[in-house]
Parts: C-alpha cells; structure tokens; sequence
C-alpha cells in the first residue's frame, strides 16, 4: 500500500516513462544490436518498421540466445524478436496506478508509449517506475526549503512587473537573465530575442557610452544619464537611464540591474519648443504678440522680419500699439473688420495700408489670432504681418493684362483655350466667343471633362485622339476635324495648340486656338471634286481617242480596200466575189455604227439623261428572244444554252435598258471564248427578284482588272487583238443601276467567267 501511495503522487507518464528507447530495424543483424545495447547501457530494444513497433528484445532474451548457441551474426532481430507488443496510447494516460496494473496484468517486461500516429516515443519497465519513484521523492525533501524562497522571489518579481519602467538584469558576464514586461513593451524584445540579438549590447548604438557604463557598473559604481537606444525594429529612443551593480550578501557583484524610463516625447516636446523659437525669429512674416489682458493690446514681442519689414526695432514699439503703422490711413475698411474681431476675441486676416518708419507706405497683409489660457480666456493675440507691396502692384498689373485681354479674346474670330495634360485633354479654359462659333457656352468645355471629345465627329475621334498624345512628346500640334454645332451640323475645325512647360521642365498645360474653317473645307472639296471631275473627263477623252484610233482603224481599212479592190476589178470578178466585198464594207459599217451608238448611250448615261421606261414583261420570253437575236448576228459560231424553272416569270422592267445588259454580257462571252464553245444563260427567281446569270469558258479576267470592269473605256490587258470600246460593260452598270439592281463577276484566267446579275421584278428603277 505504501509502494502505491507513491505511485499515485507521481504527476505524469514523464516520470515513469523511458522516452529514449532504442529502436532498431527489423533486417539488422543480432549481433549489430547486441552491441547497440551495451554502448547505450539498454536492457531492452524495440523492432520498428516503417515508423510503427513491431516487436522488442530484452537482456533477458539475449541471455537465453547465448544458452541455445544462436549464431549472431547471421540471425536477424525480427527471427528472434517477441511479437507480443502491448501499446499505451501518450493522450490516454489518467494515472500511474492503472499504468502499474496494465504491466502486471500483461505479463510483458514493457509497455510501448505511441502518440497519436502510432509510433513509438518511449517505454514502460519496472526499473523505469522505480527511477521515478526515487526522483520524486528527492524533490520532495527540497519542496519546503525552496518554497519560502519562492515566495520572496515572487512578491520581487511582482513589485519589478508592475513598475512602468523598463528593468532588465544581466549576469556578471553581461548575459540577459531578466527583462519586465515594461521592457518589452518599450524596447520589442523578449529576453530570449534579446539574447540572439547579442544580448543588452544590442540596444546600445552609441559603443562607447555602453562601455562606459558597464565599466562604472563592474566597478561597484551606479551610473545615471541620457543615452539613445534602439529597439528591436530599429526605432531611436531617448532614455534616462539607471544603471547599478547588484551583489550578493557577501558584498559580491554577481550582476547588474537597469532601470529604463522612456523620454523620447518629452525630448521631442523640447526640441519643437526651441524649433518653435527659432522659425519664429528666422520666419520672413514680421511676428508680434500683444498682451490681451492690458488695456490697447500693448506689443510685448517683436521678431526680426518685423523690423525688416516696418524699419522698427523691437525696443521701439515694445509697449506700443500696433496702430501707430497706419500713419495718415486712418479710414481703411480692414480697420473696422479687425476691431470687430478683437472685441469678439476671433482669428481674422485684413489688408492695411502701412507706413514705414521712412515714412514710405506699404501694402500689409495682417493677420491675428487669440491665444486662450486653461481657463478659457484670451490672454495675447499674435499678429503676423506680410509685405503684399509687390503683390498688390502685380495683381494690379494682372488687372489691366485680363482686360486687355479679355477684349482681345472677345474681338479675335479664333477661339483660345487651354487645358490639362491628363487623358482626355480636359479643358479649363475656353474664350466666350465659342459660343459664337459652335453655339455652345464656355461653361459646357470645362464643367464636363469629355465634352470636347464626345462632340468630334465619329469617323474623326479615333485619329485625333491618337494624334493629340504626339503633343506630349513634340510639343505642338495642328489638327483639322469635324465638331458637333449646337445646331446639329458638324462644322470643320482648324485646331492649333503648344504644350507648356514649368522651369522644371514638367508638362503643365496646353494652350491653343480654334477657328471654323468649314467653307473652306466646302471650297477644298468642290476644288477636288471640280479636279476629279476634270481629271476623269481628260482619263475618257484619253481612252476615247485610243479606241476610235484603234477600233475605228481596222474597219475604215477594211472599207478603203475593199472599194479600192471594187474599183480596180469588179469588171474582172464575179458577181459573188463583188458582193464579198460589198459584204465586208458593210460589216465594217456596222461594227462602227455600233461603236458610235455605244460611245452615244454612254454620253447619254454619263449627263443623266437615259431615260427609264419599265413596263410589264414575261421575262422568261424575253431572254428565249434575246438569245436569238445574239446568234443571228454571230453567225452560229456559239452555241447559247438557255435554263430555267419557269414557264413564265413576269416582271415590271425597262425592255430596252434590259437589251443592253444581256446583249452585252452575252456578246462578251462570245466575243472572249474560243469558237465552238457553249455559253451557259440561267434564270432564276429569289425574294421578288430576278437572278441571271451568264457564264462562258473563255479567257477569264485578271485580278486587278475586275475592280476596273465598269469604267468607260476600259478593257483587259489579256484582250489581246479582239476588238472593242470598253463601254459594254460600263453600260451594263448603268442600266443595272436604274433598275436598283445588282451585278456581280467570278472569274478564273484560261478558265471562264461568270457575271451574276440581280434584279427587282417589280421594277424599282429611277431615272437619272
């Protein structure tokens, strides 16, 4: 019962517990760890794999190896070892008297100690309860002794943790033992942070100092004065600091103690104060304080600017009034505002008119305010007084400038304005005479920061606010755009502005003028169209004359030699010889009235004056006509393949501007597609429209031809030899244009062509 009354005092598994056991592997050698335990004094060993216990060996077991003649060097520990491990969970423990019971009750020599995850962190054994026991009973024979010291300690310890100022101690040989808590509030540093910081060294930035005072310290001598340290973050502190020795009952120094008070805001309060004092005297504001509780406020103070300022020195107007400056100026408004103020005991600021000890006058901003005690009573007033002369001349001066200005600005036809440099360029100044301009008032620019830009034109905005960033780099910049009149117009704007910069050499603002240039950008277009127009009536003169030279040579020659050849020797021919001729005469004839018939519609087409006459038609009856008419006159050299779905598709359309397009297309695809082949003519129908489409096997056209098929006089440069005047197609795309329709082209060079053409059946034409 004795045995288990101390078993029941003993605190915690720590002190019956092994928490350094030897743990070995499960394929090392027997002999390895027969060794292991000797070196370690181990009476046990356990089997871990993988972090978890799968078995252990005693002195015992190896004891009964060596009786059985087991070879040790060749026998593994997981042969031999005992399997029948018994765990005790770390957290489950409640007391020693069930851990006791636990190991009887098992017959093991050992309990295995696991944590949470199941490994082993130490064992249980009747020789570890015994060591316990035994430790707890030598504590036990101190308690008593240590406990009255304990007690002193603690009411120390309470009386230095509850002074606000920072105490620290160290040992003899200058390493940290105690810091309050006052200390690490005021220096950041716990004592173990102190002590890897280098110990109280560490707050000493000024060396010397700190030597002095641990000189004076290790000597017996207590050390007191104003010393700068640091905290842990670097920080810079004023400290009054206490330093002594601390020694033992035998007179022994065996330590020293420092006492900290923190006096960084009293410091700084000081040196404001002088601070204070001297920006006073060095201030260029000529300062005055005057006594409040004095009857006239009589000057008690005067600083040097008030003698550079007024020409007086402090003695000379020391128990004065002030108003002894104002001379003859007896009646200024600002005299009434400041006795106001003064009777009410308020702050104010008025302008004077001064005069100088010369006798010269002065321009003086002045400036009062009270000064109130504890009590709330106004005790002083302090004066400032500026020298606003110059000022007062240059606002003059700037008075007269905005005047002049001011007129200018109204006068000029160009408006000046001027803005940030920020993004969007918003504008802060703009002349009146805008609203002549564009109608708007001033107000509209500067009140909204995207007015000017939200009032460019569309299609202008996206370059103009490209081009206005060049100005932050070139300094200037010019710009033409169109800008909203207030009327709903746009009007042209001739836009010219500079960028200012400070003596820095920093962008400040930008300043510019805009005047209405929109007639002469009408003058400018009618100019270009006027120049176009010529330039394209002298291209079709051009063109015009290079065909008749050309297209018109070959028939005429045809003619001249066939009437010569008539004339020389019919009489020798045959009749059908003789009308061979006539026939070629007569072709050529042809073929020339068709050019000037052509060159005539175009004329026509080109002043407006095709007229436009649709009436209803079976469309379907009129292309089958068509395609007749196109091979008489080709002598069936093609042939015309003619598809569509209808039987009859009736139409409201012009019958002779519809000649012209499909004779024309048609004609074409014969003219440019070897003899023998077949043109493909297909008429459909979609959304009330009519969709003819034509397509040959001919010479194809070339890329940067198509976008020129439909100008006058234009022909292929792949036509080679065959004849024509460039016009069939360019009448196409009139006729298709009265009509409202569509005409388009794919075409493949060696391989073919296909003109689509779309067209209203309920006509839909204009006339031109």
């Amino acid at each position: 019962m004795a045995a288990l009354a101390q078993c029941l005092l003993l605190p915690s598994l720590h002190s019956v517990a092994d928490f350094s056991p030897l743990c070995i592997a499960p394929e090392t050698a027997l002999s390895e760890v027969i060794a292991l335990m000797v070196h370690r004094e181990s009476k046990c060993v356990l089997v871990v794999s993988q972090k978890q216990v799968i078995g252990f060996l005693t002195a015992s077991d190896v004891v009964k190896f060596v009786a059985n003649g087991i070879n040790f060097s060749t026998t593994k520990i997981s042969d031999v070892s005992n399997t029948s491990v018994i765990t005790l969970k770390q957290d489950e423990f409640q007391d020693i008297v069930s851990i006791l019971s636990m190991l009887r009750s098992s017959g093991s020599p050992l309990l295995v100690v696991v944590d949470e995850k199941g490994e082993a962190v130490g064992i249980i054994t009747y020789e570890s309860f015994c060591q316990g026991m035994a430790s707890e009973r030598v504590l036990e024979v101190h308690n008593n002794e240590r406990k009255q010291t304990q007690e002193s300690l603690l009411r120390f310890r309470k009386a230095i943790e509850s002074s606000s100022d920072a105490i620290g101690m160290c040992n003899v040989d200058g390493k940290g033992i105690y810091v309050n808590q006052a200390f690490v509030e005021l220096f950041e540093y716990s004592l173990q942070e102190l002590e890897l910081a280098g110990g109280p060294a560490a707050l000493h930035p000024n060396q010397e100092i700190s030597q002095e005072i641990f000189a004076n310290v290790e000597n017996g001598t207590s050390w007191r004065g104003e010393v700068k340290m640091l905290t842990k973050t670097g920080k810079v502190l004023d400290i009054d600091l206490r330093a002594d020795a601390i020694k033992d009952n035998f007179g022994n120094i065996i330590g020293n103690l420092g006492i900290h008070t923190d006096i960084t805001e009293r410091k700084r309060t000081e040196e404001g104060l002088l601070l204070r004092d001297r920006a006073i005297a060095a201030s260029n504001n000529g300062i005055m304080i005057a006594d409040a509780e004095v009857i006239d406020y009589p000057i008690i103070y005067a600083n040097p600017a008030f003698e550079r300022i007024t020409g007086y020195s402090p003695l000379e107007v020391i128990g004065r009034n002030c108003r002894f400056l104002q001379g003859f100026h007896k009646n200024q408004p600002g005299l009434t505002q400041l006795r106001e103020a003064l009777q009410q005991e308020k702050s104010c600021t008025v302008v004077l008119r001064n005069r100088r000890k010369n006798g010269i006058s002065f321009w003086n901003e002045l400036s009062i305010s009270p000064v109130f005690d504890v009590e709330g009573k106004c005790t002083h007033y302090i004066g400032i007084q500026t020298d606003i002369t110059e000022r007062k001349w240059a606002e003059t001066s700037l008075s007269l400038s905005q005047a002049r200005l001011q007129y200018l600005l109204s006068s000029s036809p160009a408006v000046i304005y001027s803005c940030k440099t920020s993004s969007g360029f918003p504008t802060t100044f703009i002349s009146d005479n805008i609203i002549a301009m564009l109608g708007y008032e001033a107000r509209e620019f500067t009140q909204d920061s995207k007015f000017w830009l939200n009032h460019i034109h569309p299609e202008d905005a996206p370059i103009t606010q490209k081009m206005s960033q060049i100005i932050l780099k070139q300094g200037y910049l010019t710009l033409e755009y169109r800008f909203l009149h207030k009327d709903g117009n746009y009007r042209w704007i001739y836009d010219q502005s500079k960028l200012v910069w400070d003596d820095a050499g920093n962008p400040v603002e930008i300043v510019g003028y805009r005047t209405d240039i929109t007639e002469r950008k009408q003058l400018e277009e009618d100019l270009r169209a006027a120049l176009a127009k010529e330039k394209e009536l002298n291209e079709l003169k051009s063109r015009f004359v290079s065909m008749i030279s050309h297209e018109f040579r070959t028939p005429l020659s045809t003619i001249l030699s066939s009437a010569e050849l008539l004339e020389h020797y019919r009489h020798k021919w045959t009749e059908e010889k003789q009308l061979t001729h006539l026939r070629r005469i007569e072709t050529a004839v042809k073929h020339m009235n068709q050019m000037l018939d052509e060159v005539l519609l175009i004329g026509r087409v080109e002043v407006g004056r095709l007229e436009f006459r649709p009436k209803f038609l079976d469309l379907v009856e009129y292309c089958r006509y068509l395609v007749r008419e196109v091979l008489m006159n080709v002598n069936e050299s093609h042939s015309i393949v003619f598809e569509t779905k209808h039987k009859v598709l009736p139409c409201y359309m012009d019958e002779k501007l519809m000649g012209h397009i499909l004779y024309n297309l048609l004609l074409n695809a014969i003219k440019y597609s070897s003899i023998g082949t077949e043109i493909k003519f297909s008429l459909t129908s979609s959304s009330n429209h009519a969709v003819l489409e034509i397509k040959d096997r001919g010479i194809g056209i070339t890329e940067e031809d198509i976008p020129h098929l439909f100008e006058s006089f234009h022909r292929g440069t792949n036509v080679g030899n065959i004849q024509g005047t460039g016009l069939g197609l360019a009448i196409v795309k009139k006729c298709i244009d009265i009509h409202q329709g569509k005409i388009f082209v794919e075409s493949k060079l060696g391989i073919g062509t296909k003109f689509s053409v779309i067209l209203p059946l309920e006509g839909g034409g204009s006339e031109e």
